[in-house]
């Protein structure tokens, strides 16, 4: 994560320009971005372990018309279950790397359509969708602690990490110039 903090320090202010459509737009493209990353076979596995919970969630986010709290209470059975999956995921300590990210991204979604998408959260999501690209790229593979320096190296070593920083980058302008960014994703 070293490699993102220093990228989007520069860039975070830029969100409070940002309306609620558009960070909701930023954060969904962030997520739909590192599943594409990290490739259909993780895709499938995720659908596996989170089932409908997680495909209906998905579904409805890219079909609301978002302003704070509308369309917001239709996703709440899909929204419900999916945090129940949480749930039972975080007590079992047993998950495949980068999925605790990608529902853990999801999740500050959901907070962020209930609360007005503050900055935080926004910020918060994007940062998910990378480490979940980070943690299957890079840190599942080590099989020793490593320091600051170390980590820092291996993520500019990796393509996927750099595209998903990239990415990341260029969502942020596009959203801000009002244009929209296509979904790639479908669970």
């Amino acid at each position: 994560m070293l490699v993102w903090d220093y990228e989007w320090r520069g860039h975070e202010h830029k969100i409070d320009q940002l309306s609620f459509r558009q960070k909701v737009d930023l954060c969904l493209a962030c997520i739909d971005d590192s599943l594409q990353l990290l490739g259909e076979h993780f895709c499938r596995q995720l659908v596996d372990e989170f089932g409908d919970a997680l495909r209906s969630a998905w579904e409805g986010f890219w079909s609301i018309n978002c302003s704070v709290g509308d369309d917001i209470a239709s996703l709440t059975p899909h929204i419900e279950a999916l945090e129940c999956r949480i749930g039972a995921m975080e007590n079992s300590g047993s998950e495949m790397p980068g999925f605790y990210d990608t529902i853990m991204g999801v999740a500050e979604l959901i907070r962020g359509l209930e609360t007005g998408m503050p900055r935080r959260m926004t910020v918060d999501c994007t940062s998910y969708a990378y480490q979940a690209v980070l943690d299957v790229e890079v840190l599942s593979t080590l099989d020793r602690s490593i320091g600051e320096e170390e980590e820092r190296e291996l993520e500019r070593a990796n393509s996927k990490c750099m595209t998903c920083i990239q990415h990341q980058l260029e969502f942020l302008k596009l959203v801000a110039a009002g244009q929209t960014i296509n979904r790639k994703t479908v669970l």
